[in-house]
């Protein structure tokens, strides 16, 4: 059973699910626009074995807005005093997208206090030079951002997610719309003008990450954020790195093969 709390950073109310101590704990992270209810399709293969914690980060879901502060720094200050209050051991933790590159920041800032991490098909071209592989990602910022600081009604802005994702049902485009009300769309206005990770670079965080990292990289012929040769630039600056290709898969791994996904994290989780 998952409990609905909120933890007070001194600076934000943060948001989040926890599990039953059942194990070790397992701190998960959701990616940009999202909640911590994208990992709903995987969090049955873990809170029977982990402690199992998921969280909104600043800016989306249920946790506060803080307009202004938004950089990396920010969520990895939220992240560090999560696991020092909260949580009081080393973590997993297990990052998507946005996520996983809060979770490799989290690791390179407080070793102490990260027992492994797994990045989950992270952008990590968003931290070189030439990031022209994540050009659609790019493209779709900002009509996102559009839609969501427009003015109109509920209806009208079901109808606009609509037109975007319509080889969606009605459901899921119904779920995007709640899921959109608690996310600021100040975070996009930063990853379009790439302020988001304070200039950093891969040199720069990879090298300090000291525990063991399990990358899974998605297919990007289907969607994946993460190609091949931003992987073999990351791989030599990472001291104990496992990686996994998921082919046939997009960046949505957890959500399209959660079986498979999970299985891969928890053979990971289960050689440490």
């Amino acid at each position: 059973m998952l409990m609905e709390k909120t933890f007070d950073t001194g600076t934000v109310a943060i948001h989040y699910v926890e599990g039953p101590p059942s194990g070790k704990p397992l701190v998960l992270l959701h990616g940009v626009t999202t909640w911590w209810q994208t990992f709903l399709p995987i969090l049955p293969h873990f809170v029977i074995r982990y402690h199992t914690y998921a969280l909104d980060l600043r800016g989306h879901g249920g946790s506060g807005r803080t307009p202004g502060a938004y950089s990396i720094s920010n969520d990895v200050a939220d992240v560090v005093a999560f696991l020092r209050d909260c949580v009081q051991e080393p973590a997993v933790l297990l990052g998507w997208s946005l996520g996983s590159m809060v979770a490799m920041f989290v690791a390179a800032a407080a070793p102490e206090l990260v027992r492994a991490v797994v990045l989950d098909d992270p952008p990590l071209a968003m931290l070189t030079d030439d990031d022209s592989s994540l050009a659609g990602v790019y493209e779709w910022f900002g009509p996102m951002r559009d839609l969501l600081t427009r003015d109109g009604s509920a209806d009208d802005r079901l109808a606009a997610i609509t037109a975007l994702n319509p080889e969606d049902d009605d459901v899921q485009n119904r779920r995007r719309l709640k899921m959109y009300s608690g996310f600021d769309p100040e975070h996009l206005t930063l990853l379009i003008e790439r302020k988001r990770f304070d200039q950093k670079r891969l040199e720069e965080v990879l090298p300090r990450i000291t525990c063991p990292v399990l990358l899974v990289q998605a297919d990007v012929s289907v969607g994946g954020v993460l190609d091949d040769q931003t992987v073999q630039a990351a791989l030599p600056m990472l001291a104990d790195c496992a990686l996994v290709r998921m082919q046939g898969v997009g960046h949505d791994l957890h959500v399209e093969q959660p079986a498979s996904f999970s299985r891969i994290v928890m053979d990971f989780l289960e050689s440490l």
